[in-house]
């Protein structure tokens, strides 16, 4: 047992301000270089802290390009234009929309891959040959049967006992 607690604002012993995130950039810097008040992430997880950070850099590049009125009075009321990254973004949207699978697209492929997993986890099974398959059969029977219900309560499919019992 550690002879000293860990204090609430750190991680593994680390001072929270003192924790190195990856910027952007690339750049390894401490928490508190980056926030005046590193301690309001004690107790994120690294991932998500860096997360915001990316968020928060990201961001205005998109929204800086977005003028209205208020913004800049060249801009009629009532109309926004686009300049920038902003731009790029839209212009680019009906390319990102058209390379989106559908979602029919999508379901299909998510049963394609349930299909497979199904056929691979019952695999043991299907590759033995009927006098294995009854011997099998006869061992889950026996197992899930009143001869083990004493010794230990079994919590498994039948399948799931076949399955491990065919390996």
């Amino acid at each position: 047992m550690p002879e000293q607690t860990t204090p609430e604002d750190s991680a593994d012993g680390i001072d929270t301000a003192e924790l190195e995130v990856l910027l952007p950039d690339g750049q390894l810097t401490p928490l508190g270089e980056v926030f005046d008040e590193p301690g309001q992430f004690a107790r994120c997880s690294l991932e998500s802290i860096e997360y915001s950070i990316a968020i928060e850099a990201e961001t205005p590049k998109v929204t800086d390009g977005i003028l209205t009125s208020r913004m800049d009075s060249d801009v009629p009321d009532g109309e926004v234009e686009l300049i920038g990254h902003a731009k790029w973004l839209n212009n680019r949207f009906d390319e990102y929309a058209a390379a989106r699978p559908s979602c029919a697209e999508l379901a299909a492929a998510r049963a394609k891959r349930e299909a497979e997993a199904y056929c691979e986890r019952i695999r043991p099974l299907t590759e033995l040959d009927a006098d294995q398959h009854a011997q099998v059969s006869e061992m889950v029977d026996r197992l899930l049967g009143e001869d083990f219900d004493r010794v230990v309560e079994i919590r498994k499919s039948r399948l799931t006992l076949a399955i491990a019992l065919a390996k």
